[in-house]
């Protein structure tokens, strides 16, 4: 299921979702180090405070996202689970939900990005964030 789909359904089915800690999940290795490096290289604030959760689709085996909320920068950024270390670098492969472009009003709009992802979608992730995800203090450096 690509990552769009998955973001579809969650617009749609925001219960449908269950919502767990990234350190308690397997398939992203050197998550910390993939996103202080995107930090560094994408900033453009020196202090960034960062939330990440991930999101797994409610059916059995279903797939994992990893999201991280970014509100300096007013977007999510979006991490695809790589089994492999090597991969690492990679997981940043899939472009980010802009809060300022890709939220729509209610289910059945469509927006102008594929990405596009209700309010009451991005509440839910910025709420369970706060409840059950890692966050992150980003010094850029200079």
């Amino acid at each position: 299921m690509s990552i769009i789909l998955a973001l579809t359904l969650a617009s749609a089915a925001v219960a449908d979702t269950r919502w767990q800690n990234i350190a308690h999940t397997p398939g992203f290795p050197g998550w910390r180090t993939a996103i202080r490096d995107h930090v560094q290289r994408s900033a453009r604030h020196r202090i960034n405070h960062l939330c990440v959760v991930v999101g797994r689709d409610a059916t059995p085996g279903g797939s994992a996202t990893a999201y991280v909320y970014w509100p300096e920068q007013r977007r999510i950024e979006l991490l695809s689970q790589a089994n492999d270390p090597v991969l690492s670098q990679e997981l940043f492969a899939q472009g980010p939900i802009y809060l300022d472009r890709d939220i729509i009003g209610e289910h059945g709009q469509t927006g102008l990005s594929p990405t596009s992802v209700t309010r009451a979608w991005v509440h839910q992730l910025v709420s369970r964030c706060r409840a059950t995800g890692t966050r992150l203090t980003i010094v850029k450096k200079r």
